[in-house]
């Protein structure tokens, strides 16, 4: 199954068998959710510079993403552009560091895509539309200053 423009899901379906200790690991959907949420916490910073703090879900940095059963995540990034050496030097350090809070989380592999494709179509909605609204704020300001 795949959702355009944010991720594509892993081959692995159905639950995860529970622990024999008290805390059962998450099903297969709901560590994939956790994932997306913790990786979405991960803040670009080209976003920031645009006024609109957005995470690599919602700007359609996440190309794919596999969680198998046994809770070893791959991502697979691709970057705004050739040279965002801040993508590639920050965003695995940060990507770790989200995914090992992440119940149900054993290992984590990040990869780069290379094809250089982004694009603002491949921002979430909710996302163009916050973008929208910081461009069109910063353009009435511009307007006012200049009668």
């Amino acid at each position: 199954m795949t959702n355009p423009g944010s991720y594509r899901d892993s081959e692995a379906s159905g639950e995860i068998p529970a622990e024999e200790s008290p805390r059962a690991k998450p099903t297969s959907d709901a560590l994939r959710s956790a994932v997306l949420a913790a990786l979405d916490d991960v803040v670009d910073p080209c976003s920031v510079s645009a006024g609109v703090a957005l995470g690599l879900v919602q700007m359609g940095l996440v190309r794919d993403l596999s969680v198998d059963p046994s809770g070893n995540v791959t991502v697979v990034l691709r970057l705004t552009s050739p040279g965002c050496i801040i993508g590639v030097v920050q965003f695995p350090e940060q990507i770790h560091k989200r995914l090992a809070g992440v119940d149900g989380v054993a290992d984590v592999n990040v990869e780069f895509d290379h094809n250089f494709d982004w694009s603002e179509d491949t921002i979430s909605a909710q996302g163009r539309e916050r973008l929208a609204e910081v461009r069109k704020a910063r353009l009435l300001r511009l307007t006012a200053r200049l009668r």
